[in-house]
């Protein structure tokens, strides 16, 4: 009751100095409060960080937040964190909408501080669209941190993900510039159930530099929930990943993210050219890394520990592929082809598939790292190492399909191609420890 009081006092303070109003609420019934920085409204809920309750600032669809908007982790003095309302896919922009060639939305650019801990259950997303930013600022010390409503990160498929959107290039839209690219987003789309009303997200351009936006030191925990099966039946299991980049290009920087317990794929690239390094992924039930549509960016120091000794209540293995590497599923030999680097990759495989997957007519460039493991999950499945289906073309006569390895099992291609020199592994010693959700 004294905090009430106290955060009451504070918000009547504030509203008296005429402070300037940041994001814009669309409801009358949904007001902004000056102790969540005039971007959120107050839940009535309060949420438990490390034993702690914090007052709950909650971001919904009747939010629209502005270029230049920061989320901070306290505002006068209170601990806040950060809320997607349930049934709610909260969007920076709106450049998912429908684009006429070479049409360009207004850029909103919005930062998350270090520290910031974001708490979301069910069917709720946050989607960077096309030409705007975020940038997550998270250090070592304070890393950023977005995961359900308990406070554990034991959980799987308890909230939605998070989904960058860009003009990057893609093998649905090809290179002709002059025709509009609006790609569909699986997972944030849908039909709403009452109206009939469409409400298609989209991606997709011919910008390889795009740039949306920044991402250091993010913890992604719990993620995977079919928020747009919730929403719309016909779309069930187009569960979100952990971390989603569709058309994301390469001026976007992304470096030292975990994403782990995740009931879809751990990270997916849809198409575009971003580079990500530092990328460290466990405990995911699907793949825990996914590539398609032209994806030809570089993936430096990446980690997937799979935990194959977990079960589901259906007696299923909660682990797949390490990898599974698509090209175009409607046509093997679309341009531009799926062909990105995995530098320094490093593996524990103890899924139901084989560890690396190419399919429909995907590349790759993989240098694994030492020592990686092919293990067994809990029902004595080892399905090996390697597994190609690629139909239409063999993208390893080309040289276009490259895996060097010190194991015997897991090399594809001419070994005698030097492997770079790699850098000491990388410091995941910021993540999470690893009992608290395994």
């Amino acid at each position: 009751m004294k905090l009430v009081k106290a955060l009451s006092a504070v918000a009547f303070a504030v509203a008296a100095t005429g402070a300037a109003q940041a994001a814009i609420s669309t409801n009358p019934n949904v007001v902004l409060s000056p102790i969540c920085g005039n971007n959120a409204a107050i839940s009535a809920e309060f949420i438990s960080i490390d034993g702690a309750s914090r007052i709950a600032c909650e971001l919904s669809e009747d939010i629209v937040l502005q270029d230049g908007d920061v989320l901070a982790s306290s505002y006068f003095g209170f601990d806040v964190v950060w809320v997607l309302k349930d049934r709610s896919i909260v969007k920076i922009g709106d450049g998912d909408r429908l684009l006429a060639a070479g049409e360009v939305p207004a850029s909103v650019n919005v930062t998350i501080e270090a520290g910031v801990q974001f708490r979301s259950e069910d069917a709720s997303a946050l989607v960077v669209t096309r030409g705007s930013t975020l940038d997550i600022q998270g250090t070592a010390e304070e890393p950023v941190v977005m995961a359900s409503k308990d406070d554990n990160f034991t959980g799987i498929g308890e909230w939605g993900g998070l989904v960058y959107q860009g003009f990057g290039l893609t093998n649905f839209c090809g290179l002709d510039a002059s025709v509009a690219c609006n790609q569909e987003a699986e997972g944030v789309s849908f039909t709403d159930q009452t109206t009939g009303e469409e409400f298609v997200s989209y991606y997709g351009g011919y910008n390889k530099e795009d740039n949306s936006g920044t991402v250091s030191y993010l913890i992604i925990a719990e993620s995977g929930f079919d928020v747009a099966g919730s929403l719309d039946p016909s779309r069930s299991g187009n569960e979100i990943n952990g971390f989603t980049l569709v058309g994301v290009g390469s001026g976007t920087t992304i470096s030292n993210v975990q994403i782990v317990n995740g009931l879809d794929d751990g990270i997916e690239f849809f198409g575009g050219d971003v580079s990500v390094s530092d990328i460290y992924v466990a405990g995911i039930s699907d793949d825990s890394y996914d590539y398609d549509f032209a994806y030809n960016g570089t993936v430096t120091n990446g980690v997937a520990i799979q935990f194959g000794e977990r079960l589901n209540v259906l007696n299923e293995v909660l682990a797949d592929h390490v990898v599974e590497a698509s090209n175009n599923d409607d046509n093997e030999l679309a341009l531009p082809l799926s062909n990105p680097t995995f530098n320094n990759f490093y593996f524990q495989s103890s899924g139901t598939d084989e560890a690396l997957k190419f399919k429909v007519g995907a590349g790759g460039q993989f240098f694994l790292a030492d020592d990686v493991v092919l293990g067994t999950d809990i029902l004595g499945s080892d399905k090996g190492c390697i597994e190609i289906t690629n139909e239409d073309v063999d993208r390893v006569a080309s040289g276009e399909l490259l895996v060097v390895s010190n194991i015997a099992e897991c090399q594809v291609g001419d070994q005698a191609t030097l492997a770079p020199v790699f850098p000491a592994p990388a410091d995941f010693s910021w993540t999470l420890a690893e009992p608290l959700y395994r």
